[in-house]
């Protein structure tokens, strides 16, 4: 890395369950390795959930991020990322979506949002000047998105851009979506689920100055090269017909995904009545389909996407246009998925044609190609009715309801149902809807077409970039197109792991990728630099998209993901029956042995299938690798009355909030923290666990003792009441150089030694022990028996550790106006 003075993340907290509302900052230092989006995401899911939380209670997190690109006025830069542990999966969830609202998120200052807790009514948050006010929804409460997104737009005076959920997610179906403007969607992995457990109806944005470049001349360079490459006759085409265009050539070579993927061959499709229109800011390029108006279909709801006509439509057996644009509009009214939605429909549909679903379970009958029934049973699952309440639990859950042979026929890998890409034409792609921590997922690598492109073209000159081996490329118009041998296994991860970079810069795959889009890694480069003045390299960038793949797959082990999860359905190693691709499959040994092969090119555990501490460690995640801070346990000693302040400390007003309550904020991140203290009975509804002290006689030495007793973890990190701007950044870096100690504590410039500021390990309990009943209360004593670390204190982090033990320091802190700077 050279010099470059990273800008720092902005992460704005909401604590639903208390009304609480705080601001934290991640040195641009640390920004750097996670530069935002599914990267920022998931490193705040590591911190701050639990192992084992259920994705639907108050204690998961739910995290919307941009980067630092997002908002910059180029094509492909206005996307979001939201993440939370998926209630369809049960590993991480991450989903992306576009529009206006990422623009207008990042223009408030914010690099994240992280939601925890579950307000006690229905609620909206509202994001203004880059601050956070939750506000009632309860008035929104079970109205389509639609509805609701007039009643909070008329709130707001029209000025803001609103991401929120429909009845599919106040009901918690495990893959309700978030939807913006109506019509665009965080899709997949159930994060409206997750919004709806902690009633959350939306989040509102106004509108705010967008960040200005580094360099303007430069990135209108850059404009003007997206503008040139998007006046190309493919992109005109593009912008005319958009992913829609799939359909027709997918379904000519019989691979177009039928009756619940039993088949590629579906002749029959009918046209769409869409047209273009639909875009993103800053971005000319038309992509986005809306539907032609008639008296049931409402524009406001967009129109299908390639994934939605075949998910809705050929899954189904459905050949009718305007029964595919009804579905889509079902979908984005009520707040679902439509390709888990589409999938888990055509699951049932052929659970009914095999004698699994009988016309009593469903109240009514299932065929392919029935549209009715189809409709009826989207309404159902949004309101958990009847069999929907089933089906509402995603394909993999309702075979387990149903039972008998139905665990043959799920459409999913992880739990996520499968886009309409088939493996049997695109076999790289299957490998990674098998391994993607995330679940089946069609935009997180390259396809396997672009193995086929022509001698010369961009495609050849940036996969090449990458690493990707000219030697890996086939003669265009070959037959060679499903063996999975090394060179196409190191394409699918060169290139998954750029995409994973994609997902982290928050950046759009049509305008920005590695092969056919229209600007590739070299602009990426001088986007960085012309942006926000990062001089980076193409090496850098997929390190950091390698990280963040790790990091997702440390997370799924820790909930019990193993190389098991990582297959495909049995169905894809069948030969298909019919059409132009009759006898296509995917070949299970060749399968099987690509997974080893990309297991080891990835440096993973061949028999679990997941990154080692050595791994980890090669990519700056120490703190995953050692459990810092994620796997760390935290207390606050809150020892009660102090004679000189003649009050306890720990209830003292900062703002809003008392001390402790400030300190409660700046900890959130560990997954287990309590507070000890002798006098215990006052601080009891608080949110953290209460330990007495065993020794209430002995000091700070019996709070920490008695709390590394009672910890969950091997190390604790340890803080006063007394240092309310303690903050975050502070925290994490301390844990960090703990790695290896029995104890690290700070230490100022002066040489002055901060004890109650500190993380110590489980092996100091025998030594705190000895002293305790030694009658030596001094913790420094314990510093010479064991290894241990100080760690220096900048002059600004040691400001943060200033204490309060008089009145008048108390006094004077209130009067300074300094108790207002504290933003961790």
């Amino acid at each position: 890395m050279n010099s470059f003075d990273f800008p720092d993340a902005v992460i704005l907290n909401v604590d639903l369950s208390r009304g609480a509302v705080w601001r934290e900052t991640i040195p641009g230092r640390d920004y750097r390795l996670y530069p935002g989006g599914s990267a920022l995401a998931v490193r705040l899911l590591l911190e701050r959930v639990r192992p084992g939380t259920d994705a639907l209670s108050c204690d998961n997190l739910l995290v919307f991020a941009v980067s630092p690109f997002t908002g910059l006025p180029v094509a492909g830069l206005s996307r979001i990322v939201a993440a939370a542990k998926s209630p369809l999966t049960g590993g991480i969830g991450d989903s992306q979506a576009g529009g206006f609202l990422p623009a207008e998120f990042a223009a408030n200052g914010i690099s994240a949002l992280a939601v925890s807790g579950r307000s006690e009514r229905p609620a909206y948050i509202h994001i203004k000047d880059g601050n956070a006010e939750i506000r009632p929804a309860a008035h929104i409460w079970g109205k389509t998105t639609g509805d609701g997104e007039d009643i909070i737009s008329r709130e707001l005076g029209g000025n803001a851009e609103i991401a929120q959920i429909g009845p599919a997610g106040e009901n918690l179906v495990r893959f309700a979506c978030v939807v913006h403007n109506c019509s665009r969607a965080n899709g997949r992995t159930g994060i409206g689920a997750v919004m709806g457990s902690k009633n959350l109806r939306a989040l509102a944005v106004s509108c705010a100055p967008k960040p200005t470049p580094a360099d303007p001349g430069a990135l209108g360079g850059i404009n003007r090269r997206a503008a040139e490459r998007l006046g190309d006759p493919f992109w005109k085409d593009f912008s005319a017909h958009g992913t829609p265009g799939n359909v027709g050539p997918l379904r000519d070579m019989g691979y177009l995904p039928t009756n619940n993927f039993s088949s590629g061959w579906f002749p029959d499709f009918a046209g769409l009545s869409v047209k273009g229109g639909g875009k993103c800011y800053a971005c000319p390029l038309e992509c986005k389909r809306i539907a032609e108006k008639s008296p049931k279909l409402e524009p406001r709801y967009g129109g299908p996407e390639y994934e939605t006509i075949a998910a809705v439509g050929s899954y189904c057996g459905i050949t009718s246009g305007e029964s595919i644009n009804m579905s889509n509009q079902i979908c984005n009214m009520y707040g679902m998925d439509t390709i888990s939605c589409g999938a888990t429909i055509s699951f049932a549909i052929e659970c009914f044609s095999k004698g699994l679903i009988s016309e009593r379970d469903a109240g009514m009958k299932l065929a392919f190609g029935d549209s009715e029934s189809v409709h009826r049973l989207m309404m159902m699952i949004a309101r958990r009715e009847g069999i929907g309440n089933i089906l509402a639990e995603g394909s993999k859950r309702a075979a387990e309801i149903i039972g008998c042979k139905s665990r043959e026929l799920v459409p999913a890998s992880k739990g996520q149902e499968l886009p309409a890409h088939m493996p049997q034409m695109k076999p790289s792609l299957g490998l990674i809807y098998a391994v993607n921590p995330t679940g089946a997922d069609h935009q997180s690598s390259e396809h396997d077409t672009m193995l086929f492109a022509p001698m010369g073209s961009p495609a050849r000159r940036w996969l090449s970039s990458l690493g990707v081996s000219d030697k890996s490329f086939r003669i265009p118009g070959s037959r060679d197109k499903t063996e999975l041998d090394e060179l196409r296994v190191r394409f699918a991860l060169l290139t998954q792991r750029f995409y994973s970079l994609l997902d982290t810069l928050c950046m759009c795959q049509f305008v920005w990728g590695p092969s056919w889009q229209a600007l590739g890694p070299d602009d990426i480069l001088d986007l960085a630099s012309s942006g926000i003045g990062w001089k980076t390299s193409v090496e850098e960038l997929m390190e950091i998209g390698e990280r963040k793949l790790n990091m997702m797959r440390h997370f799924n082990a820790r909930e019990g993901f193993t190389k098991k999860d990582d297959t495909l359905p049995s169905r894809f190693f069948d030969p298909l029956p019919d059409g132009p691709s009759k006898g296509a499959r995917v070949d299970r040994r060749n399968f099987d042995e690509a997974r080893e092969l990309y297991y080891s090119l990835c440096g993973w555990d061949g028999p679990s299938g997941n990154p080692p501490p050595e791994k980890l460690k090669s990519l700056s995640l120490e703190w995953l690798a050692s459990g810092l801070p994620g796997m760390m346990s935290a207390v606050v000693l809150a020892g009660g009355q102090s004679l000189r302040m003649g009050t306890d400390k720990a209830l003292l007003k900062l703002r809003e909030k008392n001390f402790l309550e400030t300190t409660l904020q700046t900890l959130s991140m560990f997954p287990d923290v309590m507070i000890s203290s002798a006098g215990h009975e006052k601080y009891r509804g608080v949110n953290a666990r209460i330990v007495p002290d065993i020794y209430p006689g002995a000091g700070p030495i019996g709070g920490i003792y008695s709390s590394l007793v009672a910890s969950r973890h091997e190390y604790l990190f340890v803080t006063a009441c007394d240092t309310p701007f303690l903050s975050a950044s502070l925290i994490r870096e301390m844990c960090r150089a703990a790695e290896g100690y029995q104890c690290c504590v700070a230490r100022e410039e002066n040489g002055r030694v901060h004890s109650l500021c500190g993380v110590y390990h489980k092996s100091m309990i025998p030594v705190f022990k000895e002293l305790i009943e030694g009658i030596r209360y001094k913790i420094a004593l314990a510093y010479a028996k064991v290894r241990m670390k100080y760690f220096g204190l900048s002059p600004g982090q040691a400001a943060e550790l200033k204490n309060f033990n008089t009145k008048e320091e108390y006094v004077e802190l209130m009067n300074s106006g300094a108790e207002g700077r504290h933003t961790n």
